[in-house]
């Protein structure tokens, strides 16, 4: 069992390694420019030229693909995010509890619920709630994940409003938004207000003084 265990866990390396080869080929060859991205449209020729010297851009392709696995593999480093400019590993950590979370309680539901119904199926072989219970499940299998991801979604937000649509601090009862974590250029969120209507917020901009919005908030409503 051990020896199994330990297999499994070497195979796992060469994996991981073929992945993060294969995500930095694509975005190597992606078309675009990460210091416009990081600068923005209006940024001068210099101040590009200056960053793809920090960022080391313009080296070979090899030896971006040598530095970029060496800082995972050694410093557990993944660069830094092109969208909030912050370190990649900080902004996994500050959303992993929420992820954590949210695994825990569909691994608890699925467990719970798999489990009483294979035993009820076995237990009651060829009848009608086996015959249910085999069709839910095939279906359940066969269905993409990212379609039944938004008819939950159509579903309990935004039909039942039992559950946000985004986010874990969105409340749609009391029709408000709380997001006690301020958000970067281009992220939002939904709600639901208080006449019926539902709400997109985003945020476009902010003072690095004041920390106030810069642009105001682009919003859309419908019913």
């Amino acid at each position: 069992m051990y020896k199994y265990i330990l297999k499994r866990l070497l195979m796992m390396i060469p994996v991981l390694l073929g992945v993060m080869i294969a995500v930095f080929t694509i975005t190597y060859f992606t078309p675009g420019d990460p210091a416009r991205l990081l600068l923005g449209d209006g940024a001068t020729k210099e101040a590009v030229e200056q960053v793809h010297e920090e960022l080391g851009i313009d080296d070979p392709y090899i030896e971006q693909l040598g530095r970029y696995i060496g800082k995972i593999v050694f410093h557990f480093d993944f660069g830094t995010s092109y969208i909030s400019k912050k370190p990649v590993t900080q902004e996994i950590l500050q959303r992993f509890p929420t992820t954590l979370k949210l695994a825990s309680y569909s691994v608890a539901i699925s467990v719970i619920v798999g489990v009483l119904m294979g035993i009820v199926s076995a237990t009651r072989q060829y009848s009608i709630f086996d015959r249910l219970a085999t069709s839910f499940a095939l279906i359940g299998v066969s269905m993409p994940t990212f379609w039944a991801g938004l008819m939950a979604i159509i579903v309990f937000s935004v039909t039942l409003g039992w559950l946000p649509p985004s986010g874990s601090y969105c409340s749609l009862s009391k029709g408000a938004d709380f997001m006690p974590k301020r958000r970067a250029n281009g992220e939002g969120n939904i709600r639901k207000r208080k006449d019926g209507r539902w709400e997109g917020r985003y945020t476009v901009g902010r003072d690095p003084e004041t920390g106030k919005a810069t642009a105001p908030c682009r919003c859309r409503q419908m019913r």
